[in-house]
């Protein structure tokens, strides 16, 4: 009785063992490997002296490695102190369903010397955090986005199409931010908005009931970084449209075609001086000012 009691276990102890793990019981693994700071940088992204900061705003980037992740990562770090953090958490929290969000794989507090971190070093690799009782500080671990900058996509020879969708998928994702989830960004810059590769076709996004769906020719707008995210709901002062009218302007800086530029630019000066503010209205001007047919409303 004891010896049939004793194979019944061990082949439960190989069953449970052999057997693939589901998707969500994978990423708990990880995300454990990740909180027991199971990581290694492997090369600074941003250094504190390139963001310009003050010292008591320090952030460093780096792009490292996590046990058991078949991606790189990236860890951003910041100083304990810092007024940004709150509103980062708060975001992570709230946007964890939303597609046009970099995924966040944990984040934790540790002492370190972040003197270490200030400049950008090619000679310092394969570096162990929070080994150090000097400074405390707080690391926020994210997916890494292979060759999805702004910079890449528009060097890589986009289409006229493929650029007038990013951007229309851009201030669509804008829009869905801040009327699903409540939230402006607040620091839309060339480092905050990522084109992550796609094997969809489409792409959905739903404002007000109404879904517009947008061809993605392969890339999807994907935000990062927000340490300077404001609350809408409530606040008369914050308009959606306006985080959506500084996007466009960063992004068409990077446009090489000389026409599409200047038509787009165009486009964007004339919607913000006739301050529009509605998004529908916005999303059919658009649509006729570039003759873009790939927008389908259901």
């Amino acid at each position: 009785m004891e010896e049939k009691f004793l194979y019944f276990i061990i082949i439960y102890i190989m069953v449970k063992t052999l057997l693939p793990k589901k998707n969500g019981s994978r990423f708990e693994d990880v995300k454990t490997h990740c909180l027991n700071n199971e990581l290694i940088g492997i090369e600074s992204i941003k250094s504190a002296q390139e963001s310009g900061m003050e010292s008591n705003e320090f952030v460093h980037i780096i792009k490292s490695v996590l046990k058991n992740y078949e991606k790189p990562v990236i860890v951003k770090i910041h100083d304990s102190t810092s007024i940004y953090i709150n509103k980062e958490l708060l975001a992570i929290e709230e946007l964890s369903t939303f597609k046009n969000a970099v995924k966040s794989i944990c984040n934790f507090s540790c002492f370190d010397n972040k003197a270490r971190w200030w400049s950008k070093t090619d000679s310092e690799k394969d570096v162990k955090f929070c080994s150090s009782e000097k400074d405390k500080l707080h690391f926020f671990v994210y997916e890494y986005i292979e060759n999805a900058d702004i910079e890449y996509f528009f060097k890589s020879g986009p289409s006229i199409m493929e650029i007038k969708n990013v951007l229309l998928q851009s201030a669509l994702a804008i829009m869905m931010l801040g009327k699903k989830y409540n939230i402006m960004h607040g620091d839309l810059n060339t480092g905050n908005i990522l084109f992550a590769k796609t094997d969809k076709k489409t792409s959905s996004y739903e404002l007000d009931s109404i879904k517009y769906t947008v061809d993605t020719n392969g890339r999807i707008p994907k935000l990062i970084d927000f340490g300077r995210c404001k609350k809408i709901r409530g606040n008369a002062n914050i308009s959606i449209m306006d985080d959506v009218y500084i996007l466009l302007s960063v992004l068409s800086v990077w446009i090489t075609n000389k026409h599409l530029k200047t038509d787009f630019k165009k486009f964007i000066l004339d919607e913000s001086n006739k301050k529009t503010q509605n998004m529908h209205a916005f999303i059919q001007n658009f649509g006729e000012f570039f003759d873009h047919h790939v927008i389908e409303q259901t």
